[in-house]
């Protein structure tokens, strides 16, 4: 078991600290698929776990591996002229139905260079459904 806390003199170990600060600037990019949210049905697809807003119109999707040219998830389908964005990018993202289903978002080549990205792991994709 690991403990999370300050020493006695109230100190936090450097590495805690920096560990703490790296989970609170994720969180500030990410948040909004976190806080107030619900499980999904469908949890999991791939390198993808998911959830979902209390209103059952939204779906965020989890990237443990940021995409290459493409993020295809069979199980969500965006409503029509919805807006699918990568939270923390300023641009919506384009997308298309999924051969079989489901959706297909293109990443735009901006994002393909790691420090463009918004955030360093854990990419979060917010997506309108019906």
């Amino acid at each position: 078991m690991v403990c999370l806390g300050p020493d006695e003199k109230g100190n936090f170990h450097p590495k805690a600290k920096e560990q703490l600060e790296a989970v609170g600037q994720w969180l500030k990019v990410n948040g909004t698929g976190i806080y107030e949210t619900r499980a999904r049905d469908v949890w999991q697809e791939d390198n993808l776990k998911f959830t979902r807003s209390k209103d059952n119109k939204t779906v965020y999707a989890f990237a443990e591996k940021f995409p290459e040219k493409e993020l295809v998830i069979p199980s969500v389908t965006p409503k029509k002229k919805s807006k699918v964005r990568l939270l923390g990018y300023s641009k919506p993202l384009k997308w298309s139905l999924a051969d079989g289903g489901g959706v297909r978002v293109e990443i735009p080549d901006a994002l393909q260079s790691a420090e463009n990205r918004p955030c360093e792991y854990a990419w979060t994709f917010k997506i309108d459904v019906e």
